[in-house]
């Protein structure tokens, strides 16, 4: 089966790359390694597909790969973080789901999926402070946004998570899952 040539990175584009200072100078300007290499944005949609595919087949190697090169040729998505996040929890490499949800949370810091993640990952690691201090940012940034909708409910489903490992903390183990 031939491959769809929006996910092929075209002969005009190749040749571009080979001129490293205007490469250079396309970064500087802010343009993404989307841009750069002249993908879609089908063309991304499609990558997504495939490795939410991969993590559906539990193949979590290979959709934590399709899922890094989704977040270094468009780092500003969410669900690209989260996603290889996950992948790099499910292969039980939490100190590498961290990072990425702490991406997804720097990206969209008003979802508290990235957060409750995020969370979770420092507990599993024994940083216990470090989640309680994960909260605390979670809750202040609600309370200075207390008039959208949003804030609410982040701020109560965070205090209830920071009361809950108060509650559980035994030194700076926590008893979780």
């Amino acid at each position: 089966m031939p491959i769809d040539e929006k996910y092929l990175i075209s002969e005009e584009v190749r040749e571009s790359l080979k001129d490293s200072d205007a490469v250079a100078k396309k970064f500087r300007l802010g343009m993404t390694y989307q841009q750069v290499l002249g993908f879609s944005d089908d063309a991304i949609v499609g990558f997504y597909d495939a490795a939410y595919r991969l993590m559906e087949q539990r193949k979590y190697e290979q959709a934590a790969d399709a899922f890094f090169f989704l977040t270094q040729i468009s780092p500003l998505v969410k669900t690209f973080w989260m996603g290889l996040g996950h992948c790099e929890r499910f292969n039980s490499h939490i100190e590498r789901a961290v990072p990425a949800y702490l991406m997804a949370v720097s990206i969209e810091p008003n979802d508290q999926e990235a957060y409750l993640e995020c969370m979770r990952g420092l507990l599993a690691l024994g940083k216990v402070t470090e989640a309680l201090d994960l909260l605390d940012m979670a809750i202040s940034h609600a309370d200075e946004n207390s008039g959208e909708a949003w804030a609410r409910q982040l701020r109560d489903t965070c205090v209830s998570c920071k009361e809950w490992i108060i509650a559980h903390r035994e030194g700076e183990e926590v008893k979780y899952g």
